[in-house]
């Protein structure tokens, strides 16, 4: 699997790369499925989305979706269709119809991603080989993307999957998408950032496949953007 790995100096600059690539996928008149992530690491990203550069985007030609979700409401912290709605959703001209977060009001995590499955299939053509134009992945510091934690067993006949992570990444419960889906997106764009993240981010360009992260790769480029402090070849 062939990544691109693209360093900046920090993650403000992380950010701003990220958001160039997003406008460079999102053309006016030509439907652009972004799927997005959770965690710290976006919410710079996020910010600028809802800024002044951000609105600008061709926002009725955007569909969003989720790449996991973990199974608390949508109005409880932690949700990450909530945290995406406070930093930019709300403030852009996005239309509800375009918005498909994860369903966390119903019963089980189970139910929530037979229901996301059905949304999914319903937006794609099963027998078309692309999905998303361009998803947005973070890698965790144990080489989780999404919510594929080592040791996930691979689902080859789902697109979503109700996961229980680990103990030490609480709440436990999850719903994601699975490498069926996600690598059938024309562009994957993770953003690392961090001392922390290091290792595991040369263990992914050396393609360690006993890690999530490295299982991933889009159909036409996998771009990797690193802050000064992750990236393997650069000074701490």
């Amino acid at each position: 699997m062939k990544r691109r790995l693209e360093t900046y100096e920090d993650l403000d600059a992380l950010s701003h790369a990220a958001l160039r690539m997003i406008r460079a996928k999102a053309r006016a008149g030509a439907l652009c499925s972004i799927c997005l992530s959770g965690g710290s690491t976006p919410e710079r990203l996020f910010s600028l989305l809802g800024g002044a550069e951000g609105r600008s985007l061709p926002w009725p030609d955007i569909r969003l979706f989720w790449a996991d979700e973990r199974f608390v409401p949508e109005d409880r912290p932690g949700n990450n269709f909530r945290a995406a709605r406070r930093l930019f959703v709300d403030a852009v001209p996005i239309s509800e119809a375009n918005l498909h977060p994860v369903n966390t009001s119903l019963d089980t995590p189970e139910a929530a991603a037979d229901d996301y499955e059905a949304i999914l299939r319903a937006c794609f053509d099963s027998a078309r080989d692309k999905t998303f134009d361009l998803v947005l992945l973070g890698i965790g510091e144990d080489g989780h993307t999404a919510s594929l934690f080592p040791g996930y067993v691979q689902v080859q006949d789902r697109w979503a999957a109700a996961v229980e992570g680990p103990a030490y990444r609480p709440p436990r419960e999850r719903i994601t998408l699975t490498p069926v889906v996600l690598n059938r997106t024309e562009t994957v764009m993770f953003m690392v950032a961090g001392a922390t993240k290091r290792e595991t981010l040369r263990r992914v360009l050396d393609n360690d496949l006993d890690l999530p992260a490295s299982r991933i790769c889009g159909l036409r480029e996998t771009v990797i953007l690193a802050d000064a402090t992750a990236a393997p070849h650069s000074p701490a």
